[in-house]
Order: structure tokens, then C-alpha cells, then sequence
């Protein structure tokens, strides 16, 4: 489950990716994120990061109390260089 906290940036970004052509390879990245851990236990919070185009992220797993808690964090990065986006963890 992929939970977005600043749509501004994620719309922004998107029209980045979609301008530059990359809109696939950008959407590829969020399903694999989307997917994490291929469980319903499974979200990750998707953040605006410092880097331009790029996000923070949190992946966070529902406990056995139903809260939801911090698992693991990294980023979507963007690399001017390439052109492409990562997932760092």
C-alpha cells in the first residue's frame, strides 16, 4: 500500500517524469514500492525529500495491536545523470 503525504510534490514530479518521457520508468518504481512485502501488513508513506524530483520514504508494518509501525525507511531518487529513479533503503 503506498500512502502519499504531499500530493503537490508527487503531482509535480509526475509531470516531471511525464514531460521527460519517463513516465514508465517513474511508475515502475511506485508499483515495486506499492508492493512491498506483498502484504495488506505492508505500507509505505511516500514523502517530499530534499533531492529535486525525489521522495523520502517509510515503510511501516501493522503490529499486532493494529498500529501501524516504523519498519524500514529509504528514497525514490532521482538521477540527473541517467535520467532514472532508484529505490535506496
Amino acid at each position: 500500500m503506498l500512502k502519499i503525504e504531499c500530493q503537490e510534490h508527487f503531482d509535480a514530479v509526475k509531470k516531471f517524469a511525464e514531460v521527460k518521457g519517463k513516465l514508465d520508468q517513474f511508475q515502475n518504481k511506485l508499483d515495486f514500492l506499492s508492493t512491498y512485502g506483498q502484504s495488506e501488513k505492508i505500507r509505505v508513506r511516500l514523502m517530499k525529500d530534499f533531492a529535486e524530483h525525489s521522495f523520502y520514504f517509510h515503510i511501516e508494518r501493522l503490529d499486532e495491536f493494529s498500529d501501524w509501525v516504523f519498519w524500514m525507511n529509504g528514497g525514490l531518487i532521482y538521477h540527473q545523470s541517467s535520467g532514472d529513479w532508484s529505490v535506496h533503503t
